[in-house]
C-alpha cells in the first residue's frame, strides 16, 4: 500500500508539473489542452504505436491538428457546428473504435470536446496548434521510451463484419448525440450546458448494457459528489481550504477503479472550482440537472439508434477526467 502511496503521489505531482509547464508555455487559455495531452499519452500506452513510428506521428499530428481546426470552426456558427460536431465525433466514433474498445476514443474526444467549449483566436490559437503537434509529439516518444513488450492490443479477431456494424453504429449515436446536445446548449445559451455534452459523449458506449450500466452509475456518483460538495462548501468557505479539496479530489481519484467513485471525486472537484466563483448550492442543482439530462439524451440513443447488445462492459480508465 505504501508502494503504491507513494507512485501515485509521485504520479500527480508530475501531472501537476506538467500542465503547469504546458500552461506556462503556451498561455492559460490553453491549459485545459495540457490535461487533454497527458491525458493521451497515459492512455494511448495501452497500445503499441512504436512499430511505426513516423507513420503514426503524422497520423497523430494530422490527427490534433484537424480537431483543433474543427473544434474552431464549429465554435464559429450554430448551424455550422451541428455539422462539423456530427462529423468530428462520429469519424472519432468509428476509426478508432477499430478494436471495440473506446480507449483510443477517449483522449481524443476529450480534447476535441474541452477545445470546442474553450475557443481562443489570435495569438492563443497559434499557440494551441504549436501545443497540439507539440501533444502529438510527446505521446510518440513516450510510446518509443515506454513501449509495451507485448505489442499492439488493435485486435485481428474484432475487424469481421458484425464489429464493422457495431463501430458504425456507435458512431452514428455518438455523432448524433455531441451535435444535438452541442447545438441545444448554444441555441438555449445553457449555463455550464457543456456538462450535458461531456456526459453524452462519457455514456454513450459501444453496447446498449454498457450505457445502462455508466449511466446509472453516473447518476448515482453525480447524485453523492453534489450532496457531498453542498455540505462541505456550505461549511468551508476559504478558498484555500477549497482550492485544497479541489486537487485531493483529483489525488483521491487515482485510487478509485468503479465508475460511479471516480464520478464522485469528479463532481466534488468540480464543484469546488466553481464555489471559487458562484453559488455551490446552485452549481450542484445544475450539475445534477445537466448530467440528468446528458443521460436521458443517451439513453433514448442508445435504444432507438442502432441498439448493439453485448454482456461485457469495460471499466472506463479514464473517461471520468475533468468531466
Amino acid at each position: 500500500m505504501l508502494k503504491k502511496i507513494t507512485v501515485n503521489t509521485a504520479m500527480f505531482g508530475g501531472i501537476i508539473a506538467f500542465v503547469n509547464i504546458f500552461t506556462a508555455v503556451f498561455g492559460s487559455k490553453n491549459s485545459i489542452e495540457g490535461v487533454t495531452v497527458l491525458v493521451s499519452i497515459l492512455v494511448l500506452m495501452q497500445k503499441d504505436l512504436s512499430r511505426n513510428p513516423v507513420r503514426n506521428l503524422i497520423k497523430l499530428v494530422s490527427l490534433n491538428l484537424g480537431l483543433g481546426a474543427a473544434a474552431h470552426v464549429a465554435g464559429l456558427s450554430l448551424w455550422s457546428g451541428l455539422v462539423i460536431n456530427f462529423t468530428a465525433m462520429a469519424g472519432l466514433g468509428y476509426f478508432l473504435s477499430s478494436d471495440l474498445e473506446k480507449t483510443a476514443v477517449v483522449p481524443f474526444g476529450l480534447q476535441y470536446l474541452f477545445m470546442l467549449y474553450a475557443p481562443v483566436g489570435g495569438e492563443d490559437l497559434v499557440k494551441r496548434f504549436a501545443g497540439l503537434a507539440l501533444g502529438a509529439v510527446l505521446v510518440m516518444l513516450v510510446q518509443i521510451a515506454f513501449r509495451k513488450k507485448e505489442g499492439a492490443i488493435y485486435s485481428e479477431n474484432s475487424e469481421g463484419e458484425n464489429s464493422d456494424k457495431v463501430r458504425w453504429a456507435y458512431a452514428i449515436r455518438i455523432g448524433i448525440l455531441t451535435a444535438i446536445s452541442a447545438f441545444i446548449v448554444e441555441f438555449l445559451n445553457l449555463s455550464q450546458g457543456r456538462w450535458i455534452v461531456y456526459s453524452v459523449f462519457a455514456i454513450t458506449e459501444l453496447y446498449s448494457e454498457c450505457c445502462r450500466q455508466r449511466s446509472l452509475e453516473r447518476l448515482q456518483g453525480t447524485a453523492i459528489g453534489a450532496t457531498v460538495a453542498l455540505l462541505l462548501f456550505t461549511i468551508i468557505e476559504s478558498d484555500t481550504a477549497r482550492t485544497f479539496i479541489m486537487l485531493f479530489m483529483g489525488y483521491m481519484d487515482m485510487y478509485t477503479r468503479r465508475y460511479r467513485d471516480k464520478i464522485i471525486c469528479v463532481t466534488v472537484s468540480v464543484l469546488a472550482s466553481a464555489s471559487l466563483s458562484g453559488d455551490v448550492g446552485l452549481a450542484s442543482i445544475e450539475r445534477l440537472f445537466y448530467v440528468a439530462m446528458g443521460v436521458g439524451m443517451a439513453l433514448l440513443a442508445n435504444k432507438f439508434i442502432f441498439e448493439s447488445k453485448s454482456s461485457e462492459c469495460g471499466s472506463g480508465g479514464f473517461e471520468s477526467v475533468s468531466v
